[in-house]
């Protein structure tokens, strides 16, 4: 393993544990401060080596701008999704049609179909049941239609563009 590249890893792993500590206990003082660095440090010597596609460039200004730019739209999308599914659950006649449909993503990365999966199944109704490559199998309760054009185009889509700001 290339040093540079684990040294890379490392501090990006740092840098994120650090600011996840610190965001987790406020109120701020210099002890919590202390403690997620030294924290931030000493788990990041350990799992650096595991985060193959993160490094120094990933704080690249373009994916943390794709990054915070992504963040308002999984939350519609949730809210949306949230909506939707309650009109389903409300309504006297139980309208579901559930199916298991498969769907193409164009993602190469493994974090990104992580994230790509993660958000499907974070929004309600839908649920990332495999990954194949690069078909997923996604249990809906209500899909107008079972083809995967529709279903890649519908539910994969409207994440995947947004995806690519910031994973490969």
């Amino acid at each position: 393993m290339n040093s540079s590249n684990y040294f890379s890893r490392w501090f990006f792993g740092f840098i994120v544990l650090s600011l996840l500590w610190l965001a987790f206990t406020f109120p701020f003082s210099l002890a919590e401060l202390y403690t997620g660095l030294v924290v931030g440090a000493f788990i990041s010597l350990f799992t650096a080596k595991y985060f193959e596609e993160f490094g120094i460039s990933s704080f690249a200004p373009s994916k943390i701008l794709g990054l915070l730019i992504y963040i308002p739209i999984i939350l519609w999308e949730i809210i949306k999704a949230n909506i939707e599914v309650a009109i389903i659950v409300l309504s006297p006649s139980l309208p579901i049609e559930p199916a298991i449909i498969t769907a193409k993503t164009k993602l190469k990365s493994d974090i990104g179909k992580m994230f790509l999966a993660n958000s499907i199944t974070l929004t309600p109704g839908t649920l990332t049941v495999d990954i194949i490559k690069d078909t997923y199998f996604i249990h809906c309760i209500k899909i107008d239609k079972t083809d995967e054009r529709y279903a890649t185009e519908s539910i994969i889509g409207k994440f995947e563009k947004h995806l690519r700001r910031f994973v490969k």
